[in-house]
């Protein structure tokens, strides 16, 4: 048999009730399918794909955890699902996100909207600590392009303007250098609370 090394193949029970049909195909429901992601990917590696499934009942699957809780890793599971937050918009967001959880950082609001003192909109934020005014930025290569760079720095410097401290975060931050990340942020909300 021709394995992919990116291919893993499970066995496992599929009840009637875990599935539902897509185009004309049957596949597993959104809850099935978190719950099989969440019990065998790294923790890091389902948050990212539960945060994107737009469909999914986080207490359906909560729900279907509970009741198979002598599943393997269904502990894992519950954690995972206790910090899903659709908000997310990359899995980037999700890593900076998860690694100031792990760093015992206060929650952030994902996708926070920033407005001034007439409740006009000056931007929105990837991360957001509303009662320190601190602003978490996960800065991908497409911020690099001339309008969104030029977009960026007119907003970063209206929110600055507004008294919110903003920190702009590369892959590098996030996946190199965790702790000094988290340390930044924390030490910011700190002073400012």
């Amino acid at each position: 048999m021709n394995r992919h090394p990116r291919v893993s193949t499970h066995h496992t029970v599929i009840g009637e009730g875990d599935l539902t049909v897509l185009h004309g195909l049957p596949v597993t429901t959104p809850e099935r399918t978190a719950f099989d992601l969440g019990r065998r990917l790294a923790r890091v590696d389902s948050l990212i794909l539960l945060d994107g499934m737009s469909a999914l009942d986080v207490g359906a699957a909560a729900e279907m955890a509970r009741q198979r809780f002598r599943w393997p890793e269904t502990a894992r599971l519950r954690e995972v699902l206790g910090l899903v937050d659709s908000r997310a918009e990359s899995p980037m967001e999700t890593r900076l996100r998860l690694l100031m959880h792990d760093a015992g950082v206060p929650a952030p609001h994902p996708q926070f909207e920033v407005h001034d003192h007439r409740g006009r909109l000056i931007g929105r934020v990837d991360l957001g600590w509303p009662f320190a005014q601190v602003a978490a930025e996960y800065e991908g290569d497409h911020h690099r392009g001339r309008d969104q760079f030029r977009r960026d720095i007119a907003r970063y410097g209206a929110l600055r303007e507004a008294g919110w401290t903003v920190f702009q975060f590369t892959a590098d931050d996030v996946l190199r250098l965790p702790r000094q990340t988290a340390l930044r942020v924390a030490a910011e909300l700190a002073r400012r609370s």
